[in-house]
């Protein structure tokens, strides 16, 4: 678009809701606009020339429908060639677009667009494995940069295996505002990312109410751009950090090591790649699982203030 003066840019607005479209943002020094479309942008471009604002298309930017995320109990799997059969063949499915599945907790996890439930389950059934739905959900809407998120971790007593942890991370997810949630049975611990429409008593209340005991450790406000968060894990050093770090950055999932000193140290990993257990196996020797108390960085930095 041309310079614009302030009754033209009304009317730029005016015609951007009258063709279904929203004006979100104005450039004047490059005389561009953006707007969110519901229609075919070419919509508003002649609707903009017809009113004498000579425009063109300069870029079109397609933003994908949230997908639907089905959560399935599978069962007769024992090692990891069961998973890698159920995850090929929970892919192959038409519209399918990721599964995770998790070997301790005999479940998988389904993103998809449209793809009817007796599908998922009749491909693993083709496999030789059982499955039933256990939970359907809408991923959540992608977050705008600089858009603020919560992470709260709880103590979670109680919990004694995978069916548990299930049951927890349940109820977590099933709380309106709850992104994410990621369940410790070997720290007992959960990890929930959520808008801060979500309060931490609504998780502790969500968590008791399935059976189990809950208490927040901390909560700590975080920019959406900071969500990808590796989880921490504390241990107490049973050989040299120089050790433990070559150990443990050879492992996939593992992001880093941060030592605090001459004993203790906090494992940065992926729960998706590698999950506690599994990492604390693999460093028997070098390390071992240290109970500690988060705390709330506020607190840490009130304290080097004074």
């Amino acid at each position: 678009l041309h310079s614009m003066d302030h009754s033209e840019r009304l009317l730029v607005e005016e015609i951007a809701h009258f063709v279904g479209g929203e004006l979100t943002a104005f450039n004047e020094p490059l005389s561009t606009i953006e707007v969110e479309m519901s229609d075919a942008p070419e919509k508003l471009v002649n609707a903009l020339c017809c009113a004498g604002l000579p425009a063109q298309l300069q870029k079109e930017v397609v933003l994908e429908a949230p997908q639907d995320i089905a959560i399935l109990q599978i069962t007769g799997m024992t090692c990891a060639a069961c998973v890698g059969v159920v995850e090929n063949a929970l892919k192959g499915v038409n519209g399918v677009k990721s599964a995770g599945v998790n070997l301790l907790m005999k479940r998988a996890e389904v993103k998809h667009r449209g793809v009817p439930v007796a599908d998922l389950l009749d491909a693993v059934d083709m496999v030789g494995f059982e499955a039933e739905l256990l939970q359907e959900l809408k991923e959540a809407p992608s977050l705008q940069k600089g858009e603020k998120l919560m992470v709260g971790h709880f103590k979670v007593e109680g919990m004694t295996c995978a069916s548990c942890v299930g049951a927890v991370e349940r109820a977590i997810t099933a709380l309106d505002g709850v992104k994410s949630a990621e369940i410790s049975l070997t720290l007992k611990r959960a990890e929930v990312t959520y808008f801060p429409s979500v309060h931490a008593e609504n998780v502790v209340e969500a968590i008791e109410d399935v059976g189990f005991e809950a208490s927040v450790l901390n909560e700590v406000q975080v920019h959406s751009e900071r969500t990808d968060r590796p989880s921490e894990l504390p241990v107490l050093m049973t050989q040299s950090s120089t050790q433990l770090r070559k150990v443990a950055t050879s492992i996939y999932g593992v992001r880093g090591v941060v030592v605090k000193d001459a004993q203790n140290a906090r494992l940065l990993y992926d729960p998706v790649k590698v999950g506690a257990r599994n990492l604390l196996q693999k460093l028997e020797g070098v390390c071992r699982y240290h109970e500690e108390v988060l705390e709330d960085p506020s607190v840490a930095t009130l304290r080097r203030m004074k």
